[in-house]
């Protein structure tokens, strides 16, 4: 499966070839343009450690406006606790629902 993934509204990637792994979904990640920004929010570090004004604002904008991945079936994961390392990509589901 492979799903889409949106902040807010915005498409900001794509994530391909899923597959089952240690309770998880691992993934290959394909970000657009619109990603740059949010990036370092999902990176595998720990970002509360960070302080930067400007990190801390993507953060805010995405509580705000959420995660969401869209299946092509039309399912939907909303908020998964998503980390991305360059191509490779890992979440395990929080919670569903639809839009």
């Amino acid at each position: 499966m492979a799903w889409d993934m949106l902040i807010g509204d915005v498409t900001v990637g794509r994530l391909v070839d899923a597959r089952a792994e240690s309770g998880r979904t691992v993934c290959r990640f394909e970000p657009t343009d619109a990603f740059t920004p949010y990036a370092p929010a999902f990176t595998s570090g720990d970002i509360s450690v960070v302080d930067d004004e400007t990190l801390d604002a993507v953060i805010d904008e995405i509580a705000v406006d959420g995660v969401f991945l869209i299946g092509a079936d039309g399912s939907e994961i909303v908020d998964p606790h998503l980390r991305i390392d360059g191509a490779d990509a890992w979440f395990e589901v929080q919670s569903g629902s639809s839009r």
